[in-house]
């Protein structure tokens, strides 16, 4: 949670994807602990502004025969 009291505080957000550079039929180490999903398939990102306090990220799978289609989060950040 970010804990800005004014609008003028910041603190960064990293995200990091990967979905290119490695092949698909690839055989991979075992997911570590602090790995949240795993996708063999390819895709892409979009984050979405939606005003001064909301930020959502979706990422969008290629391939339509997974089930879970996509993963998002938003960032909302709060003054109070």
């Amino acid at each position: 949670r970010h804990n800005a009291t004014t609008p003028d505080q910041t603190s960064p957000v990293h995200l990091t994807i990967g979905m290119a550079g490695a092949l698909i039929n690839e055989t991979w180490m075992a997911q570590p602990e602090w790995s949240h999903i795993r996708y063999a398939t390819f895709g892409f990102g979009k984050l979405y502004i939606h005003n001064e306090t909301h930020l959502e990220f979706k990422t969008i799978l290629l391939d339509p025969s997974v089930e879970d289609e996509e993963d998002r989060f938003m960032i909302i950040r709060d003054f109070e």
